[in-house]
């Protein structure tokens, strides 16, 4: 059963008054140690427990911590100063006299003329997150920020029945803390990131979940608004009659990501997906940094690499020293300025093959960059007076390292330096292998996805599933050639037909002079995208007048040929 707590005013909390919900009363939010609930049992359950902070409205809250008297006066956020700055968010005084989000602030202004707005730029944004990490590392040892939504957090809440008497005491406590500061959230406790994010983003209240059915329950019914999908695409699924959560995961997997893009079908598999990690707190460590200004201007490579070489050396033993091991190396060089040249800096990015400390290993990747990257000969328009080295770690330990180095073989360990030779050398883009996707259109049916996704991961090592070539077992192919298309007339023994597809459909002139030869298969007819971008095409295979068996379509809506690839 799921339990609701109203949120209560600041004087009545200060009066320690509790609101009592189907005629039960809330017990006292302070804690207390060994709290036992009837019977003697400890309130809390002994499964794994998850709470979810969600930051309603950060703008406006924002603006009000800047001045506490706009909590009571029609606010509203601008995307600039200017009368024809546009409004993002408005308060519930400011909705009252009439202004709503989109309105230009003149027009605003004409509307309710006391009303308040101001502007919020990205550096208070994350002031203020970081300051919420802070507090709420309080209250648990592992938060982990949210990728999708930079005010929703996930708290473990596990293991704190010592120290509170229930889930809902140690909740409340959250939500007086941030009160403190001037803050409103909802909270919710339970079992999984999905539930907890939906009952967060429904309610403006502490939610409590008994048992994971009924948090699935709840998150099942709520409506879809509250999932964060761009208003076109939520106006496209409302009108395909999907409105709740229930009617959102019930697409299959991939259906959505042609339609609606990544994003939605990512939100589909978070919805739907049960597997729940444990809080990744490890998220916010800092990158570990070191810089250096030089006595003289630099122009030569071997001069700047000798420097980068100190950093990188103070930068690997500072990460044994936090136990964590080297995933990415930024280095920025910066040249000297002077009135009328104000050259950039000059910023290079490696991605090492697994997470390491070997120092031989990042600097040969550092030498590959510097030779063939920007810091050739000849693209240095000013010498460096500054350096700065910046590693990305990820947290290693022994058992971390053992625990699939048994699985990793020489020959993947080798592809992966070698993978990551040529990445240093020709970019991070220089290397990509070809991903299947859900279409039926042939030139959406893959994406191009660089290697370094696949072949870094924190175990370390080479993903056999991302980069291992396995050849599939040879097709069975037919010997009787009755059973061939029509015109494509395979000689015995002709090995496996193969389609190469253009990487984009290229338009024929006009119709094919062979469109009226007997050797041609078709038409095979492909249509769809009803629900965005509809297309009918007619499929043909025919051989051209350089015995070539070529693959093209008739795009019935745009009425033209078009050549999709040829067949070997």
């Amino acid at each position: 059963m799921k339990r609701t707590r109203d949120r209560l005013s600041p004087c009545a909390r200060r009066a320690g008054a509790r609101v009592r919900k189907s005629g039960s009363s809330a017990r006292s939010a302070t804690p207390r140690t060994g709290g036992r609930g009837p019977g003697g049992r400890r309130a809390r359950s002994s499964m794994v427990r998850l709470a979810c902070v969600n930051v309603p409205r950060v703008d406006l809250q924002i603006l009000a911590l800047a001045d506490s008297d706009l909590k009571a006066l029609p606010t509203a956020v601008v995307t600039e100063a200017k009368p024809l700055g546009r409004i993002l968010e408005v308060n519930r005084a400011g909705r009252a006299e009439g202004v709503l989000p989109g309105m230009r602030y003149a027009a605003a202004l004409h509307i309710c003329p006391q009303l308040r707005a101001g502007t919020v730029s990205r550096e208070e944004r994350e002031a203020l997150r970081k300051r919420l990490i802070d507090v709420l590392s309080r209250f648990s040892p592992d938060v982990e920020p949210s990728q999708r939504d930079a005010m929703l957090f996930w708290l473990d809440a596990s293991g704190l029945g010592r120290l509170y008497a229930s889930d809902a005491a140690w909740a409340a406590d959250v939500e007086r803390e941030l009160d403190g500061i001037g803050l409103f959230v909802s909270i919710a406790v339970g079992f999984t990131r999905f539930g907890t994010c939906t009952a967060a983003r429904v309610k403006r209240a502490i939610t409590l979940f008994d048992t994971p059915r009924d948090e699935r329950t709840a998150a099942l019914r709520a409506p879809i608004g509250v999932l964060p999908i761009e208003p076109d695409a939520l106006m496209r699924l409302h009108h395909l009659g999907v409105y709740t959560v229930r009617d959102f995961v019930r697409f299959e997997p991939g259906a959505l990501r042609r339609r609606f893009g990544p994003e939605v079908e990512e939100l589909r598999r978070f919805a739907a997906d049960g597997a729940e990690l444990p809080v990744q707190g490890a998220g916010e460590r800092r990158p570990l940094r070191r810089d250096v200004r030089l006595l003289h201007p630099q122009r030569s490579i071997e001069a700047l690499l000798h420097h980068q070489t100190e950093l990188l050396r103070a930068v690997i033993a500072q990460a044994r020293d936090e136990q964590c091991a080297i995933t990415e190396i930024v280095m920025e060089f910066c040249p000297e300025q002077w009135p009328g040249h104000d050259e950039p800096c000059l910023t290079e990015r490696i991605r090492t093959a697994r997470p390491t400390l070997d120092a031989a290993r990042i600097e040969r990747l550092m030498r590959l960059r510097m030779e063939h990257g920007k810091l050739e000969h000849g693209k240095l328009r000013a010498p460096i007076v500054s350096l700065t080295l910046e590693a990305v770690c990820v947290s290693s330990t022994r058992e971390q390292h053992d625990l699939f180095g048994g699985q990793r073989t020489i020959e993947y360990e080798q592809a992966a330096h070698a993978l990551s030779d040529i990445t240093a050398e020709l970019g991070n883009d220089a290397v990509q292998f070809a991903r299947l996707e859900t279409s039926h259109l042939p030139e959406h049916s893959f994406s191009w996805q660089n290697a370094g996704r696949g072949w870094q991961n924190a175990g370390g090592g080479l993903q056999n599933a991302s980069l291992a070539v396995k050849r599939p077992p040879p097709a069975i192919r037919s010997t009787d050639e009755s059973d061939r298309p029509a015109g494509l007339l395979t000689p015995p023994g002709y090995p496996q037909l193969v389609r190469r597809i253009l990487e984009a459909p290229v338009p024929l002139s006009s119709m094919p002079d062979e469109f009226q030869s007997p050797r041609i298969a078709g038409p095979y007819t492909l249509s769809g995208g009803w629900w965005n971008h509809p297309y009918q095409r007619e499929y043909y295979y025919l051989y051209d007048r350089f015995d070539r068996a070529l693959w093209i379509y008739f795009d019935v809506n745009e009425r033209r040929w078009m050549l999709q690839g040829i067949v070997e």
